[in-house]
């Protein structure tokens, strides 16, 4: 490992990497190798720590692997990394194995002391989340994440769990949760009125899925930066005022002294206050009901939309929300793609909604380019679902040139704001604990780490009785 697989990883991304990884390293200019072992960054910016966080945490790339190899290309041969693990088998489709590497040049670092302790890990792939749950009851597999809450509190009393050789733990993390949701297509011109999303967003009844489909596991989403200290959850303050004020004319006049809050129904499923409300926004935005269809007055059209997601269990939850929209007249469908067909209509911008979400790691920085910036809202292969609000451009770019904290909050919640009051999305839920099943031959530290993501890493196999 030398400077230069650092310059080269850095040069591969600024040319190849997604707009989303090219946003995070837009403040690092580039790099220099000065030997061997020896790396100077160069920065597009001066007084801020965020750039020098992004080069401190880059991996380097080997350029004597890939000198021959074309980067940009998929394969199955495994590539030569720098980590705790390599790759040491590929059945494409189906399985990769990780095997340990002994002398991994980490290894005595404190950063790594009580990690690693596998010398093989076996990750199995199934197409079909039916068959990857009995494999994990047969004893095939060993740990499963559980995305299901509905399996989780009907299927979990096979053998392996009443014998104790499966255990089941919900457990606590703290990490940021993004926004999750049903996110709109700006460039379909139905969904440039604001309010037609705020209309749609009221038709989303999160206490009747809570109670019927979510066994009640789950909260309400009502910022773009849940779980963080940087989400809007009060009345806006003298500083984030001075950010807002400028803008008053552009922005709905609630924005500056009530706080964001979705719409609460009665649980039963037949609420219909916020129906009553969203017939009215349709009728002032052109849209009228006219033989059971949502017409618009204009081009007698009616208003459709198509709902696509690249996991099954998100079919059935949107179950309530397609029944009440259908419900209005709106010609609404999902469809449920494999992850080759989300991917590519994702970044070709081929749907009217997406179901999944935005996740966001403190503190927030250039990335956000990528989600919301309007420089972003055409470029394929972006986050932005069509986004162009000169407010919210003007607000990224105060938040990226933030020199000192409460700048950043301030700016953060002002923008988390705008974007929930212009309805960009219908927020839905997260869970705030993580769902698994494991086999009882882990043994793992009496206290687990809140924030890790990958905490697998800090377990053991326990020695054979």
């Amino acid at each position: 490992m030398t400077a230069a697989d650092f310059v080269f990883a850095l040069e591969s991304i600024k040319k190849h990497a997604r707009p989303f990884v090219k946003a995070s390293y837009a403040e690092v200019e580039r790099a220099e190798a000065l030997d061997d072992h020896t790396l100077k960054y160069y920065f597009t910016t001066t007084g801020s720590l965020k750039p020098l966080v992004t080069a401190a945490d880059s991996s380097p790339l080997p350029v004597h692997f890939w000198q021959k190899r074309d980067i940009t290309k998929s394969t199955l041969e495994p590539p030569l990394g720098s980590g705790p693990y390599k790759i040491s088998k590929v059945d494409g489709g189906r399985q990769i194995v990780y095997e340990r590497v002994d002398d991994y040049w980490a290894r005595d670092l404190n950063v790594a002391k009580g990690l690693h302790h596998f010398g093989e890990i076996r990750v199995d792939y199934y197409k079909d989340a039916t068959v990857a749950f009995e494999a994990f009851k047969s004893g095939q597999v060993d740990l499963r994440d559980e995305f299901s809450v509905k399996r989780w509190e009907q299927e979990y009393d096979f053998p392996a769990i009443t014998s104790g050789k499966v255990l089941t733990e919900e457990r606590e993390q703290a990490l940021p949760s993004g926004m999750m949701g049903y996110f709109f297509n700006l460039r379909r011109p139905a969904f440039q009125d604001e309010r037609v999303r705020e209309a749609i967003a009221l038709l989303y009844d999160f206490e009747t899925v809570q109670k019927s489909l979510l066994f009640g596991h789950f909260r309400r989403i009502k910022n773009y930066f849940s779980n963080t200290e940087y989400a809007a959850t009060q009345l806006p303050d003298e500083a984030e005022l001075a950010l807002l004020e400028p803008f008053k004319d552009q922005l709905p006049a609630a924005l500056f002294n009530e706080v964001f809050t979705p719409p609460v129904s009665n649980g039963t499923g037949r609420d219909r206050t916020a129906k009553r409300r969203a017939l009215t926004l349709f009728k002032a935005a052109g849209w009228q009901q006219k033989a059971g269809k949502l017409i618009n007055v204009e081009t007698d059209e009616q208003l459709r939309l198509e709902l696509i997601t690249g996991r099954q269990e998100r079919v059935r939850l949107a179950g309530p929300f397609l029944d009440s929209l259908q419900g209005l007249g709106i010609d609404a469908t999902m469809r449920y793609v494999d992850a080759a067909q989300w991917q590519s209509r994702l970044q070709q911008h081929e749907f009217d909604m997406w179901v999944g979400g935005y996740y966001f790691y403190p503190p927030p920085d250039q990335r956000l380019y990528s989600y919301f910036h309007s420089s972003t809202a055409d470029t394929p292969g972006a986050n932005n679902s069509g986004i162009k609000d000169p407010v919210v451009d003007v607000l990224i770019e105060k938040i990226v040139a933030s020199r000192d904290k409460a700048a950043l909050l301030a700016t953060t919640r002002a923008l988390d704001r705008v974007m929930l009051w212009r309805h960009y999305a219908v927020p839905t839920y997260f869970r705030d604990n993580t769902l698994i099943a494991y086999s009882n031959k882990f043994g793992q530290p009496e206290r687990p780490p809140l924030y890790a993501v990958g905490w697998l890493s800090t377990w053991w196999l326990k020695a054979v009785e």
